[in-house]
């Protein structure tokens, strides 16, 4: 079994933590790993 990564993200309101978030999940599904993130 493959152990899951735990990434924490801190940061300021505005600091763009859920666009870190997103394309970092986007580059990630495009590398071919197993990334969970709602589609818009």
């Amino acid at each position: 079994m493959n152990r899951s990564k735990l990434i924490l993200v801190g940061g300021f309101l505005g600091a763009g933590k859920t666009s870190l978030l997103w394309k970092a999940s986007q580059l990630l599904d495009q590398q071919g790993a197993r990334v969970f993130y709602p589609k818009k």
